[in-house]
């Protein structure tokens, strides 16, 4: 313990000699290309498990080093970003926990987090810290081909702690995070689910069921509405699977309030309710442009 005390009280991200990536798909490709250009003086290394996925990702020059040894890229690295689908974690922090140094703070991307922290204290030793890490820069696309170090520009990073965190390892996570581009916004693992389910994913459940209830052959006549609203339906399936899985409370209470929101429009087209149906539309127009006027006035401050 007073070991670990020495080495997270001298460590600042100026200190950060290596940095691992475990997973190279889009966001994890993102993340070694953006801390390389961020972080200059610190080795950025990535593992990936897939072959295929080590050759493009040497190809595209992604990380100084690319491995598919876990314990040997995690081996020496202050900092490690968990960057593959959430279900592997559990795989993951199991496998690399003895190869972890001493004071060595680990991170992730994954979309949910209160399984992901109880993941965390369950195999990693006293010796490291685990702080979570959501940014919400993800898109459709998926694969190392996709990567792009400018991903995380303006993007919100949700910084997650459950139980005691060493503020020490907060900062850290915190500050390798606004280097990135992200806009940091710290809260514990359970509100993160909760808030991640109403803008995330239940929006993905929607994106789905809506493509699945429209005919196959009714699709090649929509127009931009329909494209634009139904676009995050094309992302990864595993990636989502894990996701709905791990947050499925927030995820079926969200669902459940869609539905209930779909009855009172259903019930007023029913009766015709002329004046109810352009109450319900014209709330939805001024919240949705309340969130977007936010959305211009912060990116106006970056800008």
């Amino acid at each position: 313990m007073f070991r670990l005390e020495l080495t997270l009280k001298a460590m600042q991200l100026i200190d950060l000699r290596r940095i691992t990536v475990v997973g190279l798909g889009l966001l994890g490709g993102s993340v070694a290309l953006a801390a390389a250009k961020a972080l200059p003086g610190t080795e950025v290394v990535g593992f990936a498990h897939r072959p295929q996925t080590r050759r493009r990702a040497r190809q595209l020059g992604i990380a100084g080093k690319v491995s598919g040894d876990l314990a040997g890229v995690v081996r020496g690295s202050q900092l490690v970003i968990l960057a593959t689908p959430v279900c592997t974690f559990e795989g993951i922090l199991r496998d690399m926990a003895d190869a972890l140094p001493d004071g060595c703070v680990v991170t992730d991307v994954g979309s949910t987090k209160a399984q992901v922290h109880r993941w965390a204290n369950r195999y990693l030793p006293g010796r490291v810290q685990f702080v979570g890490s959501h940014p919400m820069a993800g898109s459709e696309q998926r694969g190392v081909g996709s990567a792009r170090a400018d991903l995380f520009d303006g993007a919100v990073c949700l910084v997650t702690t459950a139980g005691v965190a060493d503020p020490r390892a907060v900062h850290l996570v915190s500050d390798f995070w606004t280097h990135l581009g992200c806009r940091v916004r710290r809260m514990t693992a359970r509100q993160h689910d909760r808030v991640a389910a109403s803008i995330s994913h239940v929006p993905q459940a929607v994106a789905v069921a809506l493509v699945n209830a429209t005919a196959a052959g009714d699709l090649p006549l929509a127009g931009r509405g329909f494209r634009d609203t139904t676009r995050i339906a094309s992302s990864p399936a595993d990636i989502w699977t894990d996701i709905f899985l791990t947050n499925s409370p927030h995820v079926t209470r969200g669902i459940d309030r869609v539905i209930s929101h779909l009855g009172r429009i259903r019930r007023s087209i029913d009766l015709q309710d002329r004046r109810r149906i352009e109450r319900l539309l014209i709330g939805a127009r001024d919240k949705r442009g309340r969130m977007m006027e936010a959305w211009k006035q912060r990116k106006g401050r970056l800008t």
